[in-house]
């Protein structure tokens, strides 16, 4: 941050490193945050240099979240709103199933191991239902993976900015993150209109995703209002690996937008 020249040298040699090239968009994000898209247009140019030869070699993955994280970093940054920043994230995780639909060759070697599990379970004619239904969800799938990473991304560049600038600001913004009555009400109409088919199916989760964040903003906000242990949000994530759970976190989230837990919690305090 003090010196584009260092900056540029470690997002071109992270950009070199498999894995460690997601990294560069954090850092793009956090120097969207402090400066502006046109302080950051000399380091993305240079982010861009590795990230587009591993596109070309066949990973378009950390390309694809440079563009999203910065997007969603500036959106943060001009709005300070962190559902609009969440709607930026699923807007990236649309985008890349509508090329994955346009261009389903770039996805046929997944397809060709969904084929060989198919014929592997011994499903009968069962199987190839399963696998139509399969084929038809796996690029919104792949969608929500990509707004999920950029979701979390964009958060670790916040936590960067705090911890350089603000600190203990992330945390408070993430124990405030709460969707709007308004927002939710749309997200609760997509998730009705993709349920009874008259979205794609595959789309309910993107109407999930931004609920989720809110539901683990709202546990953090809980524990730190009642003054529990760290120990419950070690319990609260690892419960959340189970698909019921999630459900309950999203319906807790949907609840909360209009009833305003953690303000009626700390009215009673």
């Amino acid at each position: 941050m003090k010196d584009n020249r260092y900056a540029a040298v470690t997002v071109l040699f992270l950009g070199l490193v498999p894995l460690a090239n997601m990294l560069s968009p954090v850092l793009v994000g956090l120097t969207i945050m402090r400066r502006g898209i046109a302080g950051a247009l000399f380091l993305i140019a240079w982010a861009v240099i590795p990230l587009l030869g591993w596109s070309l070699y066949g990973d378009a993955i950390p390309l694809i979240l440079l563009f999203g994280v910065g997007a969603a970093a500036w959106v943060l940054r001009a709005s300070d709103s962190w559902q609009f920043t969440l709607l930026i994230a699923v807007f990236v995780g649309f985008f890349v199933e509508m090329f994955l639909r346009v261009q389903p060759e770039s996805m046929e070697m997944l397809y060709e191991q969904l084929d060989q599990v198919m014929v592997q379970s011994d499903l009968g004619i069962e199987a190839d239902e399963l696998r139509r239904e399969m084929r038809d969800l796996m690029p919104s799938l792949i969608g929500t993976v990509y707004a999920f990473l950029t979701t979390f991304l964009v958060m670790l560049s916040r936590w960067m900015q705090a911890s350089l600038y603000n600190k203990g600001g992330f945390g408070r913004e993430f124990r405030d993150l709460r969707i709007s009555s308004k927002f939710t009400t749309i997200l609760v109409a997509g998730g009705f209109l993709s349920n009874f088919g008259l979205l794609p199916t595959g789309w309910l989760v993107y109407f999930c995703l931004p609920l989720l964040f809110a539901g683990a903003g709202l546990a953090h906000g809980v524990v730190a209002l009642k003054r529990l242990p760290k120990v419950w949000l070690v319990g609260f994530y690892v419960i959340l690996m189970l698909p019921i759970s999630a459900q309950i976190v999203i319906l807790f989230a949907l609840c909360d937008s209009w009833l305003d837990f953690r303000g009626r919690i700390a009215r009673e305090s």
